[in-house]
């Protein structure tokens, strides 16, 4: 086409001015588009990483699946293709994007590390019971924060789930927390098949061609670049390059996706709230349930509702900003129990978490019912709605038919996260001057003392309510755990669940991916994506906590593993003479050999003398199950009322020692069976 005089010299003019451009910020320019190739090409070209060619998704977490996004503060957004995810019977892909992955700005700080060996044997490298060899120059296998170059505590095993399939993930669990928006790098080497004279595995055709710097089609030249990065960062630590059999990066999610939504309707629902708390409505009185409590009260109160409705399986509002949107308020039940002694004299603020898909009616049960009598505490609760008794039809039907819609899950916690708040702030505000917990002119409710305690789901969502609470600032974690994909395959609760999910997805590997899968979406109310930030408020806008975790060796519910995890995370101390399970060597605990401490928290095991549990991914036996026992110890129960009355945590086994069992000894086949 012609151009006009003027069109021509405006052209010229233009080219000029290109000319003119400063040539820094050109070439600037030119590295940001470069880079962006180099974060964005391979996910767009494969949906399969060829890394790990016998099992697409592998290895993951794996920053293969992200693509660059200056809009988010990592840089990276997940980019995870339905044609990555596992397949089920009939063929069907979960779909990434609306699990809500693709909207998140890295992965979990908890994740298990998974690749895949055909018949690996696990000589040399680094288990539970010995995290110490994973720091070892000579180990196998190696993570590394690529910024600091530090190496990371970290323990790893095969999945055997499922004994009788040779299909057999391999999984390297961090021994804390990795951190936030940090890059990790993991490698391998020197792992060998379990035929005796076998030769080291060579690794993969992709893997070499980018270690060896050789041609392949399997990758491109932005790949090369990558991990050109990785393997410098692997030989500053003492990593040859030409040793290694795999290694990838990935990066863990920010503050801002993985707790930015629980942080926003936290702080969002409390400044909507009257200063009184929350609107309230008595619905049932029960005059002396029990020989211990004077009153039970139930009722309902009126809170801000971020779902589409307070019924299970309901998603959170999101707005176009990625928040979630206020769309009204909504009551939800409460139960709050008066013990006798605080007719006669104000008590503490016992706030209870119930466990596993239960309800607040495990206030009801007679230990909770005498500690609030002994020690003075008026005990209240709510559901916690997305893993209540309520949401098991919910939760069910979309194991069996739709893991996609897995969000309802952690998107109604994060509503249980503003009903616990919206609850501390009703029964330490309006509700304390009601006529029905006035006793002699008094209110039977002192507001300045407030505490948490919950037990099996409730200590793991007490971990998450804990660390978001702007009112509560002590609490007791019993039997508690994290990650939730790491706790899952040693539960016996989770079978049921767990069994929906296999009939569709029977591939072993498969069950293991789904799970670390999930775990990233779930630790935006799980303890997975708070454990690191329990201690030190700061980073949720809170004062720093003070907490006990209780543990039992032989649970078959919640691994203590799990536990420690937690408490490692969070940087709890322990008692020198806690009891080890069998030849375990405890890492990354303070030792204390004092009788006790009025600072910081702690981690204490009990040893109700069941036999250990496996060294696998799968449960202890049921039949002496030591779940319940640790609530009702009188060694933790003393331990966790002298922490709440004057911040002492005191070594109550130091008699014993190792605390083993009392005498006599607790019933197991007892422990189990609530009231």
């Amino acid at each position: 086409q012609h151009q006009t005089q003027p069109a021509k010299q405006a052209n010229r003019n233009s080219r000029m001015n290109l000319t003119r451009m400063n040539m820094r910020t050109l070439i600037q320019c030119l590295l940001v588009l470069v880079l962006s190739i180099v974060w964005c090409s391979n996910a767009a070209n494969d949906p399969c990483d060829p890394l790990v060619p016998d099992v697409c998704l592998l290895p993951y977490p794996n920053n293969y699946y992200t693509v660059s996004d200056p809009s988010y503060p990592t840089q990276l957004r997940i980019n995870l293709s339905p044609e990555s995810m596992p397949r089920d019977i009939f063929g069907g892909y979960i779909n990434p994007t609306h699990l809500g992955l693709n909207e998140m700005d890295g992965f979990s700080g908890t994740s298990a590390m998974i690749s895949y060996w055909e018949d690996l044997s696990l000589e040399g490298v680094p288990s539970h019971t010995n995290i110490v060899r994973s720091l070892d120059a000579d180990c196998p296998t190696v993570v590394l924060d690529y910024e600091t170059g530090e190496r990371l505590a970290h323990w790893a095993e095969l999945d055997v789930h499922k004994p009788r399939d040779s299909r057999r993930a391999f999984m390297i669990w961090p021994a804390a927390h990795l951190g936030n928006n940090r890059r990790i790098v993991v490698a391998m080497r020197n792992l060998r098949p379990t035929s005796s004279g076998a030769l080291p595995y060579s690794g993969s055709a992709a893997f070499v061609a980018l270690r060896d710097n050789s041609t392949s089609t399997l990758v491109d030249q932005s790949r090369r670049v990558h991990f050109n990065e990785i393997f410098t960062a692997l030989e500053a630590a003492g990593v040859a390059r030409d040793t290694l059999q795999l290694a990838w990066d990935f990066t863990t999610g920010s503050v801002e996706s993985i707790n930015g939504r629980a942080l926003f309707m936290r702080d969002d629902a409390l400044g909507r709230l009257p200063s009184g708390g929350p609107s309230y409505r008595i619905t049932s009185v029960t005059e002396n349930p029990s020989s211990t409590t004077r009153r039970r009260i139930q009722g309902l109160m009126s809170v801000p509702l971020y779902l589409t409705s307070p019924n299970p399986g309901s998603h959170l509002v999101i707005s176009d900003q990625g928040l979630p949107v206020f769309q009204g308020w909504s009551e939800f039940n409460f139960t709050v129990q008066i013990p006798n002694s605080a007719t006669t004299k104000p008590a503490a603020l016992f706030q209870y978490g119930h466990g596993l898909f239960g309800s607040q009616s495990e206030l009801h049960e007679s230990y909770i019912q005498q500690m609030g009598e002994d020690y003075n505490w008026v005990q209240a609760g709510v559901d916690w709605i997305g893993m209540s008794s309520a949401d098991v039809p919910a939760v069910s039907a979309m194991c069996l038919t739709n893991l996609s819609n897995f969000g309802i899950i952690p998107d109604r916690l994060c509503q249980a996260m503003v009903n616990q708040a919206c609850l501390t702030r009703l029964v330490t505000g309006n509700l304390r001057n009601d006529p029905l917990l006035m006793f002699n002119g008094q209110s039977a409710v002192d507001p300045a003392r407030r505490y948490y305690d919950g037990n099996s789901n409730g200590g793991i969502l007490g971990a998450v309510f804990l660390a978001l609470s702007k009112d509560i600032h002590t609490g007791v974690l019993g039997v508690p755990g994290a990650p939730y994909n790491l706790l899952v395959f040693r539960s016996v609760d989770f079978k049921s669940y767990y069994d929906l999910i296999a009939a569709r997805f029977p591939n072993p590997i498969d069950q293991v991916n789904l799970m670390n899968l999930v775990q990233t979406v779930w630790e935006r109310a799980s303890p997975g994506g708070y454990c690191n930030h329990l201690s030190d408020g700061t980073t949720l806008g809170t004062e720093n906590k003070r907490f006990l975790v209780h543990y039992g060796l032989g649970d078959a519910q919640v691994s203590w593993l799990g536990a420690q995890f937690l408490a490692r995370s969070a940087g709890a101390a322990m008692f020198a003479n806690n009891p080890p399970e069998v030849n375990e060597s405890f890492y990354g605990f303070e030792m204390l050999h004092s009788d006790g401490i009025s600072s910081g928290s702690l981690i204490q095991g009990y040893n109700f003398g069941a036999e250990p549990a496996p060294e696998d991914n799968v449960p202890p036996s049921a039949s002496t199950d030591t779940h319940e026992c640790v609530r009702r110890d009188p060694r933790a129960e003393a331990q966790m009322a002298r922490f709440f009355a004057d911040g002492y945590i005191h070594d109550t086994c130091g008699d014993l020692g190792n605390c083993q069992p009392i005498q006599p000894p607790m019933k197991l086949s007892h422990c189990p069976l609530p009231d």
